[in-house]
């Protein structure tokens, strides 16, 4: 039988909250890889820096402090810009935190659950919903695409979030500044 990491409830993620193209927690776009990584201390450790073959960007991955080396521990990918500041945060839908914009939380959540929620909000405030060539919904205007990821048997929210310089056609894979990389992940 294979080994199953089912999705942490909220309560152990933690919660952060959105500024749309400003923040995400504690991280503000702009920032640099080491401010990020000091802003990220206390409950996660860099895992991985890596320079993305396809669009010769820079990502970094970081993993939740304390968990089972074993178990796929992803908490979220940092994406940064040809100036090495911070442009993106993607989110992971197993184990990262818990991200509010309003008053829902945006990660880990079923899709069919979450859409309803997301196009009320951007519609209530007179925004543009785009759906991305994968069927991502997102909005320029809040900086946020809402992807699906595969976890285990089920399939859940997985949140980027961009700043001001990566807004514009934050939700198309062929014509906004996220790396084909991000677009190309399925499953953890």
């Amino acid at each position: 039988m294979p080994l199953q990491w089912n999705a942490l409830d909220d309560v152990e993620r933690g919660v952060w909250k959105a500024v749309p193209l400003e923040s995400v927690g504690p991280l503000r776009f702009g920032m640099g890889h080491e401010e990020v990584e000091r802003a990220l201390e206390e409950g996660m450790l860099v895992s991985s820096v890596v320079l993305d073959s396809l669009d010769r960007g820079v990502r970094a991955e970081f993993a939740r402090r304390g968990s089972n080396p074993l178990s796929p521990v992803l908490s979220l990918s940092t994406y940064y810009d040809e100036g090495g500041n911070l442009a993106a945060v993607a989110i992971d839908a197993r184990s990262g935190p818990q991200v509010v914009m309003g008053e829902f939380g945006l990660v880990g959540r079923v899709p069919s659950e979450i859409e309803g929620q997301f196009v009320g909000y951007v519609e209530s405030r007179g925004l543009d919903l785009v759906y991305s060539e994968f069927w991502d919904m997102s909005s320029e205007a809040l900086g946020i695409v809402l992807r699906a990821q595969r976890v285990d048997d089920v399939v859940l929210s997985r949140p980027i979030f961009v700043g001001r310089s990566w807004g514009e056609r934050c939700g198309s894979c062929s014509e906004g500044r996220i790396p084909q990389d991000e677009w190309l992940r399925q499953s953890r």
